[in-house]
């Protein structure tokens, strides 16, 4: 799959939409392919404007499936040397959920270990395991088992790891923005919000 990154980015617009038209052939390679010509703006050689409308013109998709395919791509290279590797852009969508690709990495290695856990070996990891892997690792408060603490203070932890998944979600979400968009507003939001999450924090510690 290294290899493969590597040739779409110096791709031209028509082999990457081969890539594309071929199915489709998996998601990871039609989401680089995406990634591509929406970083290099190759759209434009079509006179397309915006990304958006390129998506939607020339392939029938909602700005939402093509940034989930974008994402899930990313999130798929990030584990794709971690065991199993991933085959479906649904199994590996909560995976775009976590900021960072160390996260994901070991969101995935914790949901191999939640299929094993259910079914065995051999169990295949879905979407709803992944899921749960997610949850555990964006909220690591809600599965800890430990020394009793004060409701007071526990209640505090968990809204600041409430915030903080909120965060990496608003995030996430400022890097699907259409080119130019203006981000001033989502990067006021995260600075409050970081700023509440240490507030709390200190006040728990």
């Amino acid at each position: 799959m290294g290899s493969e990154m590597s040739k779409l980015q110096t791709a031209s617009l028509t082999d990457l939409e081969t890539v594309i038209e071929r199915g489709m052939a998996t998601f990871m390679e039609v989401g680089a392919a995406l990634a591509e010509i929406q970083k290099r703006r190759l759209y434009k050689e079509q006179g397309y404007t915006e990304f958006d409308a390129y998506c939607k013109e020339r392939w029938g998709w909602a700005r939402q499936n093509a940034y989930q395919l974008i994402a899930a791509a990313s999130a798929a290279e990030n584990v794709r040397n971690c065991v199993h590797s991933p085959t479906s852009e649904g199994q590996i969508r909560p995976l775009t959920r976590l900021e960072t690709p160390s996260a994901q990495r070991q969101a995935w290695q914790r949901a191999v270990e939640i299929a094993r856990e259910e079914r065995g070996e051999t169990a295949k990891i879905t979407g709803r395991h992944v899921a749960r892997a997610v949850r555990e690792i964006a909220n690591p408060v809600a599965g800890h088992i430990g020394p009793k603490t004060s409701p007071k203070r526990t209640n505090k932890r968990q809204a600041a790891e409430h915030i903080r998944t909120a965060i990496r979600e608003l995030q996430a979400a400022r890097k699907l923005l259409p080119d130019g968009q203006d981000e001033s507003r989502i990067h006021a939001t995260i600075k409050t919000l970081t700023n509440m999450a240490r507030t709390l924090e200190n006040k728990n510690a």
